[in-house]
């Protein structure tokens, strides 16, 4: 008579749980796959929605030098309106656009477009509408200084009048009309320009200055002239 070995409780136990541990071991690496494939999708979409409010809704940009001051001053963070277009845009809204067209691919992908300090050709510069598509401007003397008045295209007269930066709009205030007075030298373009014989923006274009009229670079230079609204970039909200 053979003689078998005697099974005890102990020994079936660890029979059962070694037979157990590669399936355990396969259920977990498939629940630890479920996890991670819904947090990438996560990522996923998380990263798309981002791109797609950033490339055509709303996105920040960073003032870059004194050109708007005292509206802006260089390093504040203002968000812009991607999708104000043409049709939108308003004299004294403050916009931001390239100086150079982009094409689209840019205008829209760009994500770390250059500051208005920058020597790019593609650098984004921040600018307040002073006068739109048909509008007639010209500049008359105060004192020493002089202001640029703006005809519009309905024959009304209208001066330099702007609300107090982060102001709430049921309280705002107007900027003094005087804090966007001109030197006599920063006239360029504008100089010879009267009431009897203004200047007409052409269609598809805008006419442009900063709010700190003698240390701005903008519309009144003939090498930025007017700017066509192809290379807006968005309207500060």
């Amino acid at each position: 008579m053979s003689q078998q070995t005697p099974t005890t409780e102990f020994d079936t136990f660890d029979e059962q749980s070694l037979a157990q541990q590669p399936q355990q071991q396969s259920n977990n690496a498939k629940k630890w796959d479920k996890v991670l494939n819904v947090l990438l999708a996560v990522v996923l979409v998380v990263l798309v929605v981002t791109v797609v409010v950033k490339a055509f809704f709303v996105t920040n940009v960073v003032v870059s030098g004194d050109s708007m001051y005292p509206t802006y001053t260089s390093g504040k963070v203002v968000k812009v309106d991607r999708t104000a277009n043409q049709n939108t845009v308003q004299r004294g809204d403050i916009v931001v656009f390239y100086l150079n067209n982009p094409g689209w691919l840019r205008k829209h992908f760009d994500f770390f477009p250059k500051g208005d300090d920058a020597q790019s050709q593609y650098r984004l510069l921040i600018k307040r509408v002073v006068a739109i598509q048909g509008d007639q401007l010209w500049v008359e003397q105060v004192g020493d200084k002089y202001k640029v008045m703006v005809k519009t295209a309905d024959g009304n007269v209208v001066g330099e009048l702007y609300p107090m930066p982060d102001e709430p709009t049921e309280n705002e205030t107007l900027l003094p009309e005087s804090a966007f007075y001109i030197s006599s030298h920063t006239l360029k373009r504008l100089e010879n320009y009267t009431k009897d014989t203004p200047y007409t923006v052409p269609q598809g274009y805008f006419f442009a200055m900063g709010d700190n009229r003698d240390q701005s670079h903008d519309s009144r230079y003939q090498d930025m002239g007017d700017i066509p609204y192809t290379n807006l970039f968005g309207e500060v909200m």
